[in-house]
Order: C-alpha cells, then sequence, then structure tokens
C-alpha cells in the first residue's frame, strides 16, 4: 500500500513536469501560389483550448478541418517533459488573383487570450493555360485538362467545352469534383445524370496515360471580348496495394475564347439568333366564314443558338379570335450543337366578314457560314370572309357600316384676327446667351434622356433575356425529370430535379456557387417577405431532395416531389 502511494505521489510530480506553455501557431506551404492552386493551412497548438473561427480573407475552403493529434514524452537529466500537439488542417483555393491576408488564430484558454500571426498568400495567373497547351504537371501522373472546340466564336455562337482527366493508374474513385465559375457564358452539361465514365488510353509525350472525358458542356457567349472560364478543381483516391490508399488533386488549365461582336446594322426582327435557319409555314384556308377557324402553322427550324429563339408575335386583324398556340419543341443539345425544330399551330376565328390581311411574320439571324444577316418572312397573307345569307345590321356576322360623321358649326371656332397682339416683340431678348441657353435647353434635356433609356433598355433587355433562357431551361430539365419518374428511373429522375432546382435558386438569387445553401436562400426568401407556406415548402423541398439521395424515393413521392419544385417555381416567378 505505502509503495502505491509513493508511484502515485512519482506520477503526480512527474505531471506536474509534463506541463508546458501554451501556444499557437498556423503556417501554410507555400506563400505565392497561381490561381486555382490548392493550398494547405494549418493551425497547430499544445492546449486543449477553445479555437475560434478562422478568417480566410476571401480564399475558398475546398475541405477540412481534418483534426490530428499526437504526444511525445523526453527525458533530460531525469526531468521528464510531455509534449502534446493538436492540428487542424484544411484545404483552400484562391478564385481571384491578388494578396490575400489570412487573419491570426484566435484561442481562449481559461479566460486566458492566445493568437498566431497573420499570413499573406499571393495569388497570380503564373501557370495559366490556353486551351490548346497541356498542363506544365503534363509529365506527373496527373492532371486535367480543358479544351474547347472553338476558341474564336461570334457573340451566340453555340461551342464546346470538355475537361479530361489523365492518369497513369486508374483511380478508385473521385472525391471532389468542382467546375470554375465564367462570366458572360450560358452553359449546359450534356450529360447532368452521368454516374459511369468511359475510360481511354492517350500517348503525352511519350507516356501513356489513362484518360476520362469528366464533363461535357455546350457554351454560348453572351458578350463580346475575351472570356475566361475557371479551371476545375478535381481529388480522386487511389488504391496503393491491397490495403493502402492516397489522394491526388489537380487543377485544370484556365480556357479563354475570343468572343467577335455582331456586326453592326442588324434589322429591328434580330433578336439574338445565330447559325442556319429556315422557316415554312401553311394555312388551312383563305376563304371562309365567319365563325370558322383557321389553322395557322409556323415551323422554324435550323442549327444554332434556339435557345434563344422567342415565340412568335403576331399581328392579328381586330375582326379575329386568337388562341394560344399549341407549341412542339424538337430541339436537341448535343456535343455538335443545338438543332431541331419548333412548330407552332395559331387557331384564328373570324368574326366579321370581308376581306383582311394578315400581316407578316419575320424574324432575323447571323448566318456564320455567309457572315451577314438574312430575313426569314411569312409574307401577307389575303384572307377572305364571306358574308352569309343572315347577315343583318344586329347580327355579329356583320361588318357594319361605318356612320357618317356630321361636324356642327359650333364645333369650330376660328381665331379673332382683330384682337390686341398678346405680346410685344420687344419683349423677347433675341440673341442673347439667356436666349440660346433657353433655346436649346429642350434639346439638352431630350438627348440625356434618350442616352439614358437606351442604356436602361440595353441593360433591362439583356436581364430578360438571361431570364427567359433559364425559364426554358428549367422547364425542358423538369420535363425531363419527370420523365424519368415515369420510366421508374426515380434516382437518376431526383439527380435530374436535384441539379435543376439548385441551378435555379442560384440564378433567380445571384449567388455564388459558395453561397448555395438552404439557410442562404431561406434568409434571401424572408427579407423578400414572401409567404411563410411557401418557405416552409422550399425548405421540406430541399430536405427531401437530401434525403432521398441515400434512400430509395416510391414514385408517387417523386410526382409529388417534382410536382412541389414546379409549385414553388410558378410562386417565385410571380414574387419576383
Amino acid at each position: 500500500m505505502r509503495k502505491l502511494f509513493l508511484y502515485s505521489l512519482f506520477i503526480l510530480i512527474s505531471l506536474n513536469g509534463f506541463s508546458q506553455n501554451v501556444s499557437i501557431n498556423s503556417f501554410v506551404d507555400k506563400n505565392d501560389m497561381a490561381l486555382n492552386e490548392i493550398l494547405t493551412f494549418t493551425i497547430s497548438t499544445n492546449g486543449n483550448c477553445q479555437i475560434f473561427t478562422p478568417d480566410f480573407g476571401g480564399l475558398t475552403v475546398l475541405q477540412g478541418p481534418f483534426k490530428s493529434s499526437s504526444s511525445r514524452i523526453t527525458e533530460v537529466n531525469g526531468k521528464r517533459t510531455v509534449e502534446q500537439e493538436t492540428k487542424f488542417t484544411y484545404k483552400l483555393r484562391a478564385t481571384n488573383t491578388g494578396t490575400f491576408t489570412i487573419a491570426s488564430i484566435k484561442m481562449d484558454c481559461a479566460g486566458k487570450s492566445y493568437s498566431s500571426k497573420s499570413i499573406k498568400i499571393n495569388v497570380t495567373e503564373i501557370g495559366t493555360q490556353g486551351q490548346s497547351a497541356v498542363p506544365s504537371n503534363a509529365t506527373s501522373d496527373f492532371f486535367l485538362r480543358m479544351h474547347a472546340n472553338k476558341t474564336n466564336v461570334y457573340q451566340g455562337e453555340p461551342f464546346t467545352v470538355s475537361i479530361k482527366m489523365y492518369s497513369k493508374n486508374q483511380p478508385q474513385n473521385i472525391e471532389n469534383l468542382e467546375f470554375g465559375e465564367s462570366k458572360g457564358i450560358w452553359r449546359k452539361d450534356l450529360n447532368p445524370n452521368q454516374t459511369n465514365f468511359n475510360t481511354d488510353m492517350e500517348v503525352i509525350n511519350g507516356m501513356r496515360y489513362y484518360t476520362t472525358v469528366i464533363k461535357t458542356e455546350l457554351s454560348i457567349a453572351q458578350t463580346s471580348g475575351e472570356i475566361k472560364i475557371a479551371p476545375a478543381y478535381i481529388s480522386a483516391v487511389f488504391r496503393r496495394g491491397f490495403f493502402q490508399t492516397y489522394r491526388r488533386e489537380a487543377n485544370s488549365n484556365t480556357l479563354k475564347i475570343k468572343v467577335k461582336p455582331l456586326p453592326k446594322g442588324a434589322p429591328k426582327d434580330f433578336n439574338g439568333l445565330v447559325g442556319k435557319f429556315d422557316m415554312t409555314h401553311d394555312i388551312s384556308k383563305t376563304t371562309l366564314k365567319p365563325g370558322d377557324a383557321i389553322d395557322f402553322k409556323i415551323k422554324i427550324s435550323g442549327k444554332g443558338n434556339m435557345n434563344a429563339f422567342d415565340d412568335p408575335v403576331l399581328s392579328i386583324p381586330n375582326d379575329f379570335e386568337k388562341f394560344d398556340p399549341e407549341i412542339k419543341n424538337n430541339v436537341n443539345y448535343s456535343s455538335t450543337g443545338i438543332a431541331g425544330s419548333i412548330a407552332y399551330n395559331y387557331v384564328l376565328i373570324p368574326t366579321f366578314y370581308g376581306d383582311y390581311t394578315l400581316p407578316a411574320y419575320s424574324f432575323s439571324y447571323f448566318d456564320i457560314a455567309d457572315k451577314k444577316y438574312k430575313t426569314l418572312s411569312t409574307g401577307d397573307i389575303a384572307i377572305n370572309v364571306l358574308k352569309t345569307e343572315n347577315s343583318t345590321a344586329g347580327n355579329p356576322g356583320l361588318n357594319t357600316s361605318k356612320k357618317e360623321i356630321d361636324i356642327e358649326k359650333e364645333e369650330i371656332r376660328y381665331i379673332n384676327l382683330a384682337h390686341k397682339k398678346a405680346f410685344q416683340y420687344n419683349d423677347f431678348y433675341i440673341a442673347s446667351p439667356v436666349y440660346y441657353a433657353v433655346l436649346g435647353l429642350p434639346f439638352l434635356s431630350l438627348w440625356l434622356l434618350l442616352v439614358w433609356r437606351k442604356k436602361q433598355n440595353t441593360s433591362t433587355h439583356q436581364q430578360q433575356k438571361s431570364h427567359k433562357l433559364l425559364i426554358k431551361d428549367t422547364q425542358l430539365n423538369m420535363d425531363n425529370a419527370h420523365r424519368l419518374a415515369a420510366e421508374n428511373k426515380n434516382q437518376e429522375a431526383l439527380q435530374a430535379l436535384n441539379a435543376t432546382f439548385k441551378n435555379y435558386l442560384k440564378q433567380k438569387f445571384n449567388l455564388a456557387t459558395i453561397d448555395l445553401n438552404q439557410a442562404k436562400i431561406s434568409a434571401l426568401m424572408q427579407s423578400h417577405k414572401m409567404e411563410e407556406s411557401y418557405i416552409k415548402k422550399y425548405n421540406t423541398i430541399w430536405n427531401n431532395i437530401e434525403m432521398y439521395q441515400y434512400a430509395p424515393i416510391p414514385t408517387d413521392k417523386m410526382d409529388a416531389l417534382i410536382a412541389d419544385a414546379n409549385g414553388l417555381i410558378t410562386y417565385l416567378e410571380d414574387k419576383l
């Protein structure tokens, strides 16, 4: 018992010797880095204390924090010391060039504050590659390459962007994949629900690589000038031996696209179509009676940015009833571009007899091959509505005669020339500065007003055009999700719904990818004073999409989820 007491006392004394001064440090694996390169940031402390959330000064957190602990016991001249260390590791990336500052890390230990030193990171575009260049680490065993089938296009001309992974060893799985941001480009993933990837072999600089196309996008530049697509990021897991695995990370090159502006002098009915198009039309009858129906069909076909095509707006005579057209959309998106047709069937019903002209419908587009604008038109169409036997003055089937207008003498007031002049010539100071200032002020005001309205109309038109594209793409993708659900492909339908729903919310609320989260969108809906029931509905949809990612979803639940998402989108369109 006495030995046990002495041993316990020795342990307590030794533990006092193990104590050490509390400290906290932070460090990185590099201070100078290229745009979108990965940075490792580590926090190290020897105290079991509260560490406050770091401020990374604009750097994006890709992964972390990963916690690890270690301890070491040393004995020098009979004095025993315990060194304990806890590390928190982050993976960071910069999406912009410049100097970034990671603020000092704060730690609180029993009411006493500790802090590390701040760290400056310099980010440049060093290592940025053109689309045809092989990344600088092409001799390594793992890298990404981003490629476009065209790097010199007209504004509105479709082109394809693909991202390919190169690896000497086949990866076990892809752990994380992020695609670079871009401004002024409409982008559509051609395989949004792809889960299986084909692997090929390719030789570069005499070395053989496994290659996999990770993503293929159809893109359309919406502004002219040089446009950049930021590098993509990937992390993949590889197997070493039977039990060990390791991770490799890589960034692709930055892709630069030169976008030529369209020539000046565009026709008035040009709305941004670029490519090669054709139009046919057909009318079921041109001679008929009041109350009979006419089928007027218009079909637009071709290849180009057909997603930008606006539905025809027909000028119909006032004596005709017009119904919303039946639309058949047969437009296909592929790696070769956008091609197909859109057919419209309008039902027109005349209510009075007489001879009418259905004004021509026309639209213009820019022909890339001929490098000039072209106009397609239906031409004016003459329609003869016959007078029926029972046409009377009170019958709505008549074109009643116009009543002659009688002008009363009292309705005309003549100028009295004998009246005294209202003012004298000398009342004006002609040729004085005030005279010219007053004379020119209306013209100056009108010019400023016209300039301001032109800028406002240009901005509004661009926003409306982008919004129309968003709505069209959202509807097409929601229809695709509904079709997959009808085929009992519920997991594929869920993936399509997830991508479409979140992309719509991102574009609708103008959010960056890093801000696309449930809480952020819920807060934005509250700030716009939306109904509480729809905010709850939004949260339910988001939670159900996340939950069913990891559990089977019945077909009826899938249909209900798609219907709820459609309803919420309709509500947001009405409110915002």
